[in-house]
């Protein structure tokens, strides 16, 4: 009955349960706080949830939202106007077009 003791293989998973979000936390304030900023809070009664139009996840904040696309469809912005590939930034595309379309 000692106090030092092994307690680590007790350790608690809290996940988050809102939909489309496999988040994990090992503290329930830590999910509560997660809650709160993602998703807008742990009820969302009296809010309307806001989706994303590209691929359906719903967010509790406007702000959750748009990190959520910046993050996950902002990645690939700038085509090629001549063969379709993307790029990350309009200095790749630039050099792209440079290198494989020049006249």
């Amino acid at each position: 009955m000692s106090g030092t003791g092994g307690s680590s293989s007790l350790t608690q998973s809290f996940p988050c349960r809102e939909p489309n979000c496999n988040r994990e936390f090992n503290s329930k304030s830590s999910l509560a706080d997660h809650s709160n900023k993602v998703h807008g809070g742990g009820s969302t009664g009296n809010r309307r949830p806001k989706k994303c139009t590209m691929c359906s996840s719903t967010f509790g904040t406007r702000s959750g939202l748009r990190q959520h696309e910046k993050n996950v469809h902002l990645l690939l912005t700038y085509d090629c106007l001549i063969c379709g590939t993307p790029f990350t930034s309009l200095q790749d595309l630039t050099s792209h077009q440079d290198r494989m379309h020049k006249q």
